[in-house]
C-alpha cells in the first residue's frame, strides 16, 4: 500500500493512489474531484487513455487501479488483471456487467468488482472507496458465475496470442509475432496447444471461426480487441 507519511500522521490514515485507464478523458479529473470533496484518502497517480501509459510509467507506487474493459490493445483483460494482482493492485474494472463469462473471468483473473459503464459517478466513487478499504464489490450471484461459465485455463501469453490471432482475419502468425517480437514458430505453437487445450476440454476449435467463437463465448477477449 502506498503510504504519504504527511497525510497519515494528520488523519492516522493511510492515503491510497488511485491510477486511471479509460478512453474518457474526464472521468479520472471528475473522479478524483468527487473523492477530494467527500474527504476520501485517496490521490490521482496516472490517468491515460491507453494501456502502454499505466505500462510505461509504471512506478510501484499505486494499490488502486480503474481500467476500462474494452480498451483497443493487444492484452486481453484477463491478462492485465493477472498483471496488476501480481503486483499487489486492488483492481475495478468498468464494463458490462451483464456479460457474465466476461464477469467470471475478471473475478478469476484477480478484479475486485466490475462496474457498470452507464454507472453514475457517485456510484463509481462508493466503489472505489470501498476497494480502498479492502472490500471486494462480489456477491454471492457473481461469485457463482464462475461455477456457471467454466473455462479453459490458458497462460498468459498463450491467452494473448490465441486472442490477437482469432480477432482480426487480417492478423496472421507472421503478423502478430513481429507485433509481439516472437518468431512465427512460437506463435504458431501457442495457437495450437490453445487449441488442443479447448479440445480435451471438449470444444471444436479446429478453425479460427471456432476458436474466436470459443473465446468469446468463454469472456476472454471483445470483439474489438486490436482494431486499431
Amino acid at each position: 500500500m502506498a503510504l504519504v507519511s504527511g497525510h497519515a500522521a494528520r488523519t492516522g490514515r493511510p492515503l491510497h493512489r488511485l491510477d486511471i485507464v479509460d478512453t474518457n478523458p474526464f472521468i479520472s479529473f471528475a473522479l478524483h474531484e468527487l473523492l477530494s470533496e467527500r474527504g476520501a484518502p485517496i490521490m490521482p497517480g496516472l490517468a491515460g487513455l491507453r494501456w502502454e501509459t499505466l505500462a510505461e510509467r509504471w512506478d510501484f507506487g499505486r494499490d488502486l487501479v480503474l481500467v476500462q474493459a474494452h480498451l483497443h490493445d493487444v492484452w486481453p483483460l484477463a491478462v492485465k488483471l493477472r498483471a496488476l494482482a501480481r503486483l499487489g493492485c486492488r483492481t475495478l474494472v468498468i464494463g458490462d456487467t451483464a456479460h457474465e463469462a466476461m464477469v467470471a473471468r475478471a473475478i478469476e483473473s484477480g478484479a475486485v468488482r466490475v462496474i457498470h459503464p452507464e454507472s453514475s459517478l457517485a456510484e463509481l466513487a462508493d466503489s472505489v472507496e470501498q476497494a480502498a478499504r479492502g472490500r471486494s464489490g462480489w456477491d454471492d450471484a457473481q461469485l457463482a458465475l464462475v461455477a456457471r461459465h467454466p473455462a479453459p485455463h490458458l497462460s498468459d501469453r498463450r491467452l494473448q496470442i490465441c486472442c490477437l490471432y482469432a480477432a482480426r482475419l487480417d492478423f496472421t502468425t507472421a503478423s502478430i509475432a513481429r507485433l509481439l517480437g516472437l518468431s512465427d514458430h512460437t506463435v504458431r505453437s501457442h495457437i495450437a496447444a490453445g487449441r488442443r487445450i479447448y479440445r480435451d476440454a471438449g470444444r471444436a476449435v479446429s478453425d479460427r471461426a471456432g476458436l474466436r467463437e470459443a473465446l468469446l463465448d468463454d469472456g476472454w477477449f471483445e470483439p474489438g480487441l486490436a482494431s486499431q
